[in-house]
């Protein structure tokens, strides 16, 4: 009896040291997604500066590998969020339907939301999700 219970405290504590941020000493980060409506869903996407896109699902945060940026075309997202200030703007407009970017690095942690229209945000925000699409 003993062994079963050792069994399950060893698996409890490895399934909890598994549930840490997959890539927590990345430089950078680009979060991104939507959010509200009648089912208030919430749509996640991370983006690290290593190019792995992930995609996180549901309340429990379940995450999986979406795919593998080529390193040019993530240093082109993150140098497009700098040179937008999306690093220090400061925009907390949700809605009904809201969008957001979530900028985050060592030095700083910047969350942005708006709904609506919003020329610059928005040309960015699509120019993310399309990353997303296979």
């Amino acid at each position: 009896m003993r062994q079963f219970y050792m069994i399950g405290l060893l698996f409890l504590i490895f399934s909890c040291s598994l549930q840490k941020e997959i890539y927590e000493h990345n430089p950078h980060l680009l979060s991104f997604g939507s959010s509200g409506g009648f089912t208030n869903q919430t749509i996640r996407f991370k983006l690290f500066s290593d190019g792995k896109l992930w995609k996180i699902r549901g309340l429990q945060n379940d995450s999986s590998l979406l795919k593998q940026l080529k390193n040019s075309q993530t240093k082109k997202l993150f140098k497009q969020a700098y040179s937008l200030g999306i690093d220090t703007l400061k925009y907390d407009g949700p809605g009904n339907m809201s969008k957001f970017i979530n900028f985050k690095s060592n030095k700083f942690d910047n969350k942005i939301i708006w709904s609506g229209k919003n020329e610059r945000l928005d040309s960015f925000y699509n120019s993310l999700l399309e990353i997303t699409k296979n």
